[in-house]
């Protein structure tokens, strides 16, 4: 059974041809020049046209609009949700699933599982490829929806049972071999599991996913994030500075090779490999503009490069200022404690666990346990990555209740360190 489509109308831009056209919130489009949507992309891709008829609901009834525009000009309308016909949902049972180690009672957004291929062209989202259709492949060469994003972890079919939780084997050289001869570009991932697709596995998967270049453009290394919610679940074994350490010069060693054979590093690792082995950060140039920040590599690099390019600070306002981090982040920050009287608080994650140390997944009353028997002073910061861009903690706290609970304004920091020492009072 085919699925149900809702195009519905979440608002209309003033001034657009949606309000000249008395387009409202709530109504539903239907079909454009007789097509049904199943997303965002077939109504960005619909609406290039120049001539539109538009079949729209409201209230049970429908009629038919008429339009001429310029090929490139919108409508105006945003929708309450970007897929028409519902997210497709991941069905695997990855043994280092960060959902899976959620405790309940958090909001239903946090527990849902997406393998979607959409919002990994739309936002950068990690898919799979496990869960997806040979339709769907075909519509993403035939459309160019490029770049993807694709978890890969390892290239082993047996291995990818058990990391997957699959019975069955996926093919996942096959489909990837299609995305790149259909001149899509990938960027894939290994969540890195010790003892299991690390080692002699990683060097595979790293060398096999290296015979795709260009069309794989680059391969990121993390490594499995275990929070305190394991029971029951696979036994897995957090990384440490000697386990670290030794994926560092593994990654290395294949960035030299490459650097000499393809001309890029191909291969990187996240921030948190170099912090767990108090190794120092590659520089700048070495992320080959960073390709996959979002995913935690490169970012502290990112975040500190505008002083390493001459954008030092030469006075400071004086005020009283706290700024939060997670406990990882001590060498990120280093260079404001030893730089500026402000005061920096590595808060424990009681949340997720010890083993958990990012600022990004810290959550609100976390960062109040740590706050609440302290004077901070003016003005508390918080970097942007531990908020959503509603507000909200993971907790499902807001900034605003965080402000009032601890009396204090609370700033949140989306950009890198001038936009800090900015908001520090720094000239």
């Amino acid at each position: 059974m085919a699925k149900e489509t809702k195009a519905v109308i979440k608002s209309v831009s003033h001034g657009s041809i949606a309000e000249d056209l008395d387009l409202q919130a709530r109504d539903i489009i239907l079909k454009i020049n007789g097509q049904i949507m199943k997303d965002i992309i077939d109504y960005r891709f619909l609406t290039s046209d120049d001539t539109l008829e538009i079949l729209v609901e409201r209230d049970g009834e429908q009629w038919i609009l008429d339009i001429e525009k310029d090929p490139d000009e919108g409508l105006g309308i945003d929708f309450t949700d970007d897929l028409f016909d519902g997210l497709h949902k991941c069905t695997n049972r990855c043994i280092f699933c960060f959902v899976d180690q959620t405790p309940k009672g958090m909001r239903h957004q946090v527990y849902v599982k997406d393998d979607d291929y959409r919002l990994s062209f739309l936002y950068g989202n990690f898919i799979t490829l496990n869960n997806i259709k040979k339709a769907d492949l075909k519509r993403i060469v035939n459309m160019r929806l490029s770049p993807l994003y694709i978890s890969v972890h390892t290239m082993n079919p047996d291995i990818r049972k058990l990391l997957f939780g699959i019975k069955k084997k996926d093919n996942i050289d096959e489909k990837l071999g299609f995305l790149v001869e259909g001149n899509i570009e990938l960027h894939t991932q290994v969540v890195l599991c010790q003892g299991i697709n690390d080692g002699t596995d990683l060097n595979e998967t790293i060398e096999k996913l290296s015979r795709l270049y260009p069309g794989v453009k680059s391969l990121a290394v993390v490594p499995s994030g275990l929070t305190r919610y394991r029971d029951n679940l696979y036994p897995l074994v957090p990384y440490n500075s000697k386990s670290a350490a030794t994926v560092i010069e593994q990654v290395e060693y294949w960035q030299k090779h490459f650097r000499d054979t393809i001309h890029t590093n191909f291969v990187f690792l996240a921030d948190e490999f170099y912090i767990l082995a108090g190794r120092p950060f590659p520089s700048d140039e070495h992320y080959e503009g960073y390709p996959q920040l979002e995913n935690g590599v490169g970012m502290a690099v990112n975040f500190l490069t505008p002083l390493c390019n001459g954008h030092e600070p030469s006075k400071f306002s004086g005020k009283n200022i706290t700024i939060v981090s997670g406990e990882g982040s001590g060498r990120i920050l280093s260079f404001i404690e030893n730089k500026f009287p402000v005061q920096i608080i590595y808060c424990k994650n009681d949340f997720w666990g010890d083993s958990v140390t990012v600022t990004g997944l810290l959550t609100g009353q976390d960062i109040y346990k740590s706050l609440k028997d302290i004077d901070t002073g003016d003005e508390i910061i918080i970097p942007g990555n531990a908020v959503r861009y509603d507000g909200l903690f993971l907790d499902d706290m807001s900034v605003d209740t965080l402000s009032g609970m601890l009396g204090k304004p609370v700033k949140i920091i989306r950009g890198d360190i001038l936009e800090l020492l900015n908001a520090m009072g720094c000239e």
